[in-house]
């Protein structure tokens, strides 16, 4: 699942107004403050000098954002399949809003899955257009043998294999070590010499489920991609309660492969719009398309609405390509008799 806090690909608005020379530099002689009034002036002092701050940081990155602004648009203006799929789904997006404001659902703090019949026509049609999209023989090809060779590097390394067969019994701080080396490790395998590997912040909490209902949206894991502006990390979060079977391996380990693959979708969207990606790059057009549903796509990422959710392009495909990665894993895992699908009981 992916977690946008903001815009993938942000254009700041420079805040001209609230910064003058006057209110810089001002050639007032006030009278000794008191230490009351002292205070109050270094606050002001201080956000002053924020404001200022804030001002250039927006001055010096608003050409690389303008650029990458027109990009969009022109990529988005283009009269190939793939444009035109985000296109359509735009404008059957905007009109799922709209009858979803009408109906009184709430799309984004539901709990429970609505169905796609709450929202005909529009979230069948929604997913009708996702659904057309098919994915490059590159970029499957990529993919294959990149989960291959991770397949093999997991299975020569000890520690993980000492940590696949005791897995339903490590602690949470275990968890987080191996979903942090394991996600390391898939992101140089994946990305040596084809794409910018992206920097990532893992980190484990415990939410419970609170509904037994299979219609309870329960999330495992949630990837936040950084702008495009900012070289921050990906933000990778696990959901290690007992409630999410992440103490079986197979379910752990598709959780972290599909997370980390949300990161490299990201970072193949901002290959593309920073121009890292040329002409004849064997994934130059899965980079367009991430970039094309990262940004223009936002409002058509339902989260509440399974069918369009497990459609939406970003998410059909790392779902296939988790399980894919599990369904290889396995069999090379119980050649060392490690059954990766074991359950144990463990606390909370």
């Amino acid at each position: 699942m992916v977690i946008n806090s903001g815009a993938e690909f942000e254009v700041t608005t420079i805040p001209c107004g609230e910064i003058t020379e006057e209110t810089v530099i001002s050639p007032v002689v006030a009278p000794a403050p008191s230490p009351a009034e002292d205070t109050a002036d270094a606050g002001k002092r201080q956000r002053l000098r924020f404001k200022r701050e804030r001002f250039e940081f927006n001055r010096n990155r608003l050409p690389v954002l303008e650029a990458a602004h027109m990009l969009l648009f022109a990529e988005m203006a283009a009269d190939d399949p793939d444009s035109a799929m985000v296109r359509a789904a735009v404008k059957t997006s905007d009109g799922l809003l709209k009858a979803a404001r009408k109906r009184e659902i709430d799309l984004h703090c539901s709990r429970e899955w609505i169905p796609a019949k709450a929202l005909f026509p529009y979230a069948a049609r929604l997913t009708g257009h996702f659904n057309k999209l098919s994915f490059s023989p590159a970029y499957r090809e990529w993919q294959a043998e990149r989960t291959d060779r991770l397949v093999n590097a997991l299975c020569r390394w000890d520690g993980f294999l000492r940590a696949a067969d005791s897995w339903p019994s490590l602690s949470d701080a275990e968890y987080k070590n191996f979903a942090t080396q394991i996600g390391r490790r898939q992101r140089q395998i994946f990305c040596k010499g084809i794409i910018t590997p992206p920097d990532v912040d893992t980190s484990v909490y415990k939410r419970e489920r609170l509904d037994p209902s299979p219609s309870y949206i329960y999330v495992r894991g949630t990837h936040g991609a950084p702008l495009l502006s900012r070289n921050t990390p990906h933000s990778i979060n696990y959901n290690i309660h007992p409630d999410t079977d992440f103490h079986v391996a197979a379910t752990g380990l598709d959780v972290i492969h599909h997370e980390i693959l949300h990161a490299m979708q990201s970072a193949l969207a901002k290959d593309f719009i920073r121009g890292n990606i040329a002409g004849d790059h064997p994934l130059r057009r899965e980079a367009r398309l991430f970039m094309l549903c990262m940004e223009f796509n936002r409002t058509a990422y339902i989260t509440a609405i399974k069918s369009t959710y497990r459609a939406h392009p970003t998410e059909q495909d790392t779902f296939a390509q988790s399980a894919r990665f599990v369904d290889a894993l396995r069999p090379a895992l119980a050649r060392h008799g490690i059954d990766i699908d074991a359950r144990a009981p463990r606390a909370a």
